[in-house]
């Protein structure tokens, strides 16, 4: 087998691997979560979302992985926890999409 053919073998995140080096692998859904910050902000938030700590959970290949924030006080991660109402989304929309 070719190198470009063989089959990737990842070690967890934590030994520096990225979700990047296992993106079309079928077996990826088996990676421990990644450790992650967001380099661009969301101008929908009140506080700056900038290096939010997070973990980024690979699924399935053609399904976008899961950013789950780190459990803190910042709003984002309080809504991300606790639940969003209908007039925030509306709201997240209608600034993000100039609604």
């Amino acid at each position: 087998m070719s190198p470009a053919h063989t089959p990737a073998r990842h070690g967890p995140a934590s030994e520096g691997h990225t979700c990047a080096c296992c993106w079309e692998d079928p077996a990826r859904e088996q990676e421990p979560p990644y450790f992650g910050r967001p380099a661009t902000g969301l101008p929908v938030c009140r506080e700056s979302t900038l290096l939010l700590k997070t973990r980024v959970r690979t699924r399935a290949v053609g399904v976008r992985p899961l950013i789950e924030l780190e459990p803190t006080g910042h709003s984002l991660a309080v809504e991300q926890r606790e639940g969003i109402t209908v007039e925030r989304v509306r709201a997240f929309a209608d600034q993000l999409l100039g609604g």
